[in-house]
């Protein structure tokens, strides 16, 4: 009798223990196929995010320079347009004098292109963003499959494995809605990146526009500016001799500088202005 207790025992033993290799097999099993759905869905993204700020980097740097290319082009063509025929010199003369910023041919040339650079960026972001949908749905269809793959494991289980089965997709669908958040935050960041980038692009178009017109300015510009940097460097002295700290300094030079900007960098049209108030007020 002992013996056969000894036995049933050792049988118990094996069969308890087999029960539960197999309970842990299955939750492996079903956390095997969240982490498979995981890996893929990460390395997705972390490529779509390397991918999608490369092109863009790569369509603004093509963008920019076929900008730079056109309005350089266009402006020689004006230029050769504008100092031909007899009255040519005198007309490259007043432009040296003046400038030739802000002829309206010019302005037009940089309009025109300016337009062309923001519909190109427009689109070139368009386009990233079409596509990082569609990997984004792809993200979410390797949640659904691993979802339903796991519901198909479960199912097929045997009566005595079914509840741990259920017991762990619960925590692995859990886990699944975790990741599927984790996509939707991931594709809101991209968007917004992208956003960013195209908001520096058209900024740093803008800042190009006037760096290439600065460097159309006539004389009488360029001596201005160098006048505006001297008066703002002598109001900073005077006013630190009364005792203003800089914060209160800069305020009232900004004002003032204002001022001596409009007469120094555009001395006709300031000319003009004052003849105009000046007649106003006959």
């Amino acid at each position: 009798r002992k013996a056969g207790l000894t036995g049933a025992s050792q049988k118990q033993k094996h069969a308890k223990s087999n029960l539960e290799k197999k309970r842990d097999e299955v939750a492996a099993k079903i956390n095997g196929i969240y982490k498979t759905a995981q890996d893929k869905v990460k390395k997705k993204l972390a490529d779509l995010e390397t991918q999608s700020m490369k092109r863009f980097d790569e369509g603004n740097a093509k963008a920019t320079k076929a900008f730079e290319d056109n309005v350089n082009r266009e402006i020689d063509a004006f230029k050769d347009d504008r100092y031909s025929g007899w009255f040519g010199w005198a007309r490259r003369a007043k432009d040296w004098v003046l400038g030739m910023d802000d002829l309206p041919e010019v302005k037009a040339i940089f309009d025109r292109n300016r337009a062309v650079f923001v519909s190109t960026i427009d689109k070139l972001v368009a386009d990233i963003s079409a596509d990082n949908k569609r990997v984004i749905q792809e993200c979410k269809d390797e949640l659904a499959k691993a979802r339903k793959d796991i519901k198909v494991f479960v199912d097929k289980l045997q009566p005595g494995l079914k509840e741990i089965g259920k017991q762990a997709a619960g925590e692995m669908n859990a886990k699944l809605n975790e990741l599927d958040g984790f996509i939707n935050r991931k594709q809101e960041e991209l968007q917004n990146k992208l956003k960013d980038k195209q908001t520096a692009a058209i900024k740093a178009i803008d800042e190009k526009i006037e760096k290439m017109k600065e460097a159309m300015a006539g004389a009488l510009a360029k001596l201005g500016k160098l006048l505006l940097l001297a008066a703002k460097k002598f109001f900073t002295w005077a006013l630190e001799k009364f005792g203003y700290s800089l914060a209160e300094i800069e305020a009232i030079i900004s004002r003032g500088a204002a001022v001596l900007k409009a007469i120094f960098t555009k001395p006709v049209q300031f000319v003009k202005n004052l003849i105009a108030a000046a007649s106003l007020g006959f």
